[in-house]
């Protein structure tokens, strides 16, 4: 009974006061500011101006999604299906590298042009 009550007493005493064993250390704090989907909701997802428009901004990073195409071209693009972006059902892996400028036209304008940088 005697061990156990000592055994719950150091515990409540370490949880209220753990710098009794462990001195208490001032470690430097980081942080990264990151432009998901290179700042989708500005602009394009996943579009050039999207990408200079978060480093503008002073991004620390940019995060992008990439997939490659049914000739193994790789292209920056979010979703598996390319719907929702594009109006057109299908997977990027089932089309040609050649074909992708046309579905991207209705994409607000200059999203496209990020398929055709290398």
């Amino acid at each position: 009974l005697y061990a156990a009550l000592a055994v719950g007493s150091l515990s409540i005493l370490l949880l209220l006061f753990p710098n009794i064993i462990h001195k208490r250390r001032s470690l430097p704090f980081r942080h990264l500011v990151i432009s998901h989907r290179g700042g989708g909701g500005e602009h394009v997802e996943n579009s050039l101006r999207a990408f200079r428009a978060s480093e503008a901004s002073g991004f620390d990073m940019v995060e992008m999604d990439v997939m490659l195409t049914r000739d193994d071209q790789v292209v920056v693009f979010h979703d598996d299906d390319m719907e929702r972006m594009t109006g057109v059902s299908g997977a990027i892996g089932d089309c040609a590298y050649a074909d992708l400028p046309a579905l991207l036209e209705g994409v607000g304008g200059e999203g496209h042009q990020l398929w055709h940088a290398r």
